[in-house]
């Protein structure tokens, strides 16, 4: 996010957050790349436990929709360059019917896969870029 400055302004926004009591990726990041307020969207679904999205919000009596999160992006987007972060994989439940995946459809941004140096992650990384492909994502 550091060297993104150089190219005009910028700001962090992760839709989805589950597990907020234990941990905040938003505040994480405002405190290492020393985001500045306006460098940061906060709004957007936060909820307590640490599971998928769609199973931590069916226990939080709530259902995540798509659409408000899009409006919310739509909004904040003019005259910035954003970094998004998606809340587990690609194919993660967001509700009963959605997906991350349909989430980076709607935003319409191009995708960073971050991948381990571990043992299986030759697979679940070919999965995601194959996955990705399929919705002609770049």
């Amino acid at each position: 996010m550091i060297h993104l400055r150089h190219s005009g302004p910028v700001r962090y926004w992760k839709p989805i957050q589950t597990g907020i009591e234990q941990d905040d990726d938003t505040a994480t990041v405002a405190s290492l790349a020393r985001c500045a307020p306006a460098e940061l969207l906060a709004d957007g679904v936060r909820l307590q436990r640490p599971l998928s999205p769609h199973l931590s919000a069916r226990l939080s009596g709530r259902r995540i929709e798509l659409g408000p999160l899009e409006d919310t992006f739509t909004a904040a987007r003019e005259g910035a360059q954003f970094v998004v972060e998606g809340a587990g994989g690609v194919l993660v439940p967001v509700n009963d019917i959605q997906m991350m995946i349909d989430l980076m459809s709607r935003l319409d941004l191009p995708v960073l896969i971050a991948s381990r140096s571990t043992l299986g992650t030759i697979n679940h990384t070919l999965l995601t870029i194959e996955a990705l492909r399929r919705r002609s994502l770049t």
